[in-house]
């Protein structure tokens, strides 16, 4: 029985030769909340940089314009949120939070909707310097959040990267609205939703690489 136990202890000791250990994630909420006091404080620089629309002080008495500032970005933190608790397998048994971001996509998307009902579409095919702006402006927060979830060991990558499109591309709706004084739908949609729609399908077709476990 004791050369049993010598062996199982030895076999053991083997296992645990070259282990090193890791540390446990943080908190979720801890990990991601300098994500988004950051990417706060980064677009507000961006927007000290390239300058506000000329019309804001009118725009920021206008409710409609308001209310498309505070849906996306409430959209845009619950976003990062949901996004830094798939990083642990089991959510931690907040599978709820999934619904909580993809819920107000919806009402974004149905408020774009009753806007083109009600406004109309006009398509503008020109280019237009507020795309090319906002586009690399978004470029570092999209790599910090993305090298901060493949530390984690989430079983849901799609959804994980539709959580960080939908984090990063609150953002720069808000900062395209802020630079940029057209505000006709035909401009909005092509100009300032179908880029982070773009970005969207690219990273669900890497979603799998990007996030694996």
């Amino acid at each position: 029985m004791a050369r049993q136990t010598q062996d199982i202890n030895a076999f053991i000791e083997t296992l645990a030769d070259h282990f090193d250990g890791a540390a446990p994630l943080p908190f979720p909420l801890w990990r991601v909340s300098p994500w988004i006091v950051g990417a706060v404080l980064y677009f507000a620089a961006a927007l000290f940089w390239i300058g506000l629309r000329p019309d804001f002080a009118v725009a920021a008495q206008n409710p409609v314009f308001l209310f498309d500032l505070l849906l996306p970005f409430v959209l845009s933190v619950s976003a990062a949120l949901c996004s830094a608790w798939l990083c642990i397998p089991d959510m931690r048994g907040a599978i709820w939070m999934s619904a909580v971001p993809l819920g107000l996509l919806g009402a974004f998307c149905l408020w774009i909707g009753t806007r083109i009902f009600l406004e109309g579409f006009s398509p503008d095919l020109h280019a237009h310097p507020c795309t090319y702006a906002s586009l690399p402006v978004v470029a570092l927060p999209v790599a910090a959040l993305v090298f901060l979830m493949r530390r984690g060991a989430g079983t849901r990558p799609l959804t994980m990267a539709t959580m960080n499109v939908l984090a990063v591309g609150g953002m720069g709706w808000i900062v395209l609205r802020l630079i940029c004084a057209n505000d006709s739908m035909g401009h909005l949609c092509l100009h300032h939703f179908l880029p982070y729609l773009l970005l969207g399908i690219c990273a669900g077709g890497i979603a799998r690489r990007l996030y694996r476990w």
